[in-house]
């Protein structure tokens, strides 16, 4: 028997990220971001947008292979405690065996009369 269990039910769902209108918020916010691959930051791509070298839709392409939005939800902030207790004590032991001594003492001084 394993000491600790861990299950968590899952599921998933998913959209495009970013959206065609979310991209030039994400410049605002993250405008020092660089991409290894392409070695330019989000301001930089921003630029080439502006001046024409690069179309809203390639920065998509680009922005939906490289970023990843991941939101983790529980379905219940609880969780169950099981807790193994000792069912039989020394004391209880003690107490069963002097309760069935007594017993056997109280049939055996009947039959000693």
């Amino acid at each position: 028997m394993e000491c600790n269990s861990e299950s968590f039910p899952s599921s998933v769902s998913f959209s495009k990220f970013p959206t065609n209108e979310y991209w030039q918020s994400l410049l605002d916010k993250y405008p020092n971001v660089t991409y290894k691959i392409f070695n330019m930051s989000l301001d930089d791509l921003y630029n080439k947008f502006n001046q024409g070298l690069i179309t809203s839709e390639e920065i998509n392409d680009i922005l939906r292979d490289n970023v990843v939005a991941l939101s983790v939800y529980y379905d219940e902030m609880s969780y169950t405690l099981i807790q193994e207790l000792v069912k039989t004590e020394l004391s209880d032991i003690i107490s069963n065996v002097g309760g069935t001594l007594g017993i056997i003492f109280m049939i055996l001084s009947l039959f000693s009369f």
